[in-house]
């Protein structure tokens, strides 16, 4: 419910297409991983566990998802010009 509240509150501000999705990976992971402190969960992949895994890949998708899609801006407002 925070996170839908959050991103709608700032849907009108993200000009690149995109990035509010990416914004949500980043927040869904960062919400996953607090749970999964919470939780007591025994399927273990090394030190971390399996939801820990899915967190940090959501959220370096995310990070990685804002810097090509900020990266495609500015190369397309370049070539405009």
């Amino acid at each position: 419910g925070l996170i839908f509240v959050f991103l709608w509150n700032i849907r009108k501000k993200i000009k690149i297409a995109g990035v509010l999705f990416c914004i949500y990976l980043i927040l869904n992971g960062i919400e996953r991983f607090l749970i999964e402190k919470i939780r007591i969960n025994h399927d273990m992949i090394g030190e971390q566990t399996q939801a820990e895994i899915i967190s940090f890949s959501l959220i370096l998708i995310g990070i990685v998802g804002i810097y090509f899609l900020n990266k495609r801006k500015g190369n397309s407002s370049t070539q405009k010009n």
